[in-house]
């Protein structure tokens, strides 16, 4: 694979937070209701 990093754009924090909550809490079995991050 090839990939290339950039710097992240402003409208794309967002996103950024939701890929970091899935990423962390859901690889680890945890289930939440609500986003606590």
């Amino acid at each position: 694979m090839d990939y290339s990093i950039r710097e992240l754009r402003q409208n794309e924090s967002k996103v950024l937070n939701t890929f970091l909550y899935e990423a962390i809490l859901f690889q680890k079995g945890f289930l939440y209701h609500q986003k606590r991050l």
